[in-house]
Parts: C-alpha cells; structure tokens; sequence
C-alpha cells in the first residue's frame, strides 16, 4: 500500500496523540506495541521529510544556477551535496527493505560455540566474541555479554551475547552455522597449521506474549516403561 505523505503524518501524530491519553499504560504490553510502531514510524518519517526537503533544496539550487550567471559553481555544488546526502538515505532504506523477514527488525541473541580444534577453537571462538561485540558497539547497538564460559586453558568455550537494537537479528542471522580458522597455530610448539572450528547461533528476541502454535503432526512422542 503506497500513501502520501500527508496522510503519513497525520497517522504518526495520531499514534502519538494516543500515547499521551491518560489510560494509554492501562494496558501495558499493547502500550509498549504502539511505542515501538510509535518510534518506528516517527524516525521513517521524519526520515523521509528531510529527504523530500533535500530534494527540493536541490531543485530549487539548479534552477537559480540556470538562471543566473554562477561563476564558482556553488549552488551546482551545494546541490551535489544534497544529492550525496539523499543517495546514502536511499541506499539505508534498501537495505532496510531487504531485512524485511518476519523477526528481522527485532534484537537478538547470538550465541558461540568452540569446536573441533582444543586451545585453537577455544582462541578462535573468542575472536568471534569480541569481533561481533565491536561491530555492535560501531553501530551504536545496545549490548551485553549474558553467558559465558571459559575455555580450560585459555580465552572461550561458549559465549552468548543480546544485541538489543532494531535489526540486529536481520543483519545477523547469515552468520548461523560453522566458522572455520586455519592459521599457524600460536599454542603448537612446533607451529604447524592448525583448523579450528566455532559454531554460531541467532536467534531473535521475542515479545514475551507471543504465543507460539505447534501442530501436533510435528511432534514426535516416546513413552518408556
């Protein structure tokens, strides 16, 4: 369904003039539901607003640069600038459009595990560790680490981290599967090349009331005696 603008923003002021009635927290998991389509739908926006004045800044800089005489090509310039800027908006709104799965604007708990490899796996899974929890703090995303094993000897055995951030699960979950590291291992006294493997796990973060249907055809029962 495509709408216009202005019946964009009369419908984000209506949900916000809906969060300021007095019984909006009488019910507290739809009130959190309609903050989250609230802050949604105000940041798209007020996205697509700037983006529409940028436009318009362009055209209306082009238009005076054609009628009179720009020497310096300033407003050729300054309309480039607001172009640059209007193309990196839209390259971000594709890139939200393809995370458009069911869970892949949600958070999500990512986990990892060492594998084959001893010490090796163990030092491979905690490079992953800190590898994902740089990207999402570059990204500005919420996280913590929530569970954590240590290997025997040294650095990760198992590791789970939330990325509590709109989209984390969309971004992450291509990374589920195995993880293979072959380099000259440092704990090898006699360096020889080591292949060391970690398995990776997403899974995205759910609201605590949704209700999950399993068909009885999909279960497997055994009894024992």
């Amino acid at each position: 369904m495509i709408i216009g603008i202005d019946v964009w923003t009369q419908k984000v002021r209506e949900l916000e003039a809906a969060s300021m009635q007095d019984d909006f927290w009488n019910d507290a998991a739809n009130a959190q539901k309609s903050l989250q389509a609230r802050t949604g739908g105000s940041g798209a926006h007020g996205q697509v607003v700037t983006d529409v004045q940028e436009l318009s800044d362009a055209k209306a800089k082009l238009s005076m640069n054609e009628k009179m005489s720009d020497l310096d090509g300033e407003l050729v310039k300054e309309a480039e600038t607001n172009i640059a800027g209007l193309e990196e908006d839209l390259e971000r709104w594709e890139l939200s459009q393809l995370l458009s799965g069911p869970f892949d604007h949600r958070g999500c708990l990512l986990s990892i595990q060492a594998g084959a490899g001893g010490t090796d796996a163990m030092d491979w899974a905690e490079m992953l560790l800190r590898m994902y929890t740089k990207w999402a703090e570059k990204k500005g995303y919420k996280n913590q680490l929530v569970d954590h094993m240590p290997g025997e000897e040294a650095a990760t055995k198992s590791a789970t981290i939330e990325i509590d951030a709109p989209y984390a699960y969309g971004y992450l979950r291509g990374e589920k599967g195995a993880h293979r590291l072959v380099r000259i291992s440092p704990f090898n006294a006699q360096a020889k090349r080591q292949t060391s493997f970690a398995g990776i796990d997403v899974m995205p973060l759910l609201d605590e009331d949704v209700t999950m249907e399993i068909d009885p055809k999909d279960l497997e029962i055994t009894t024992m005696r």
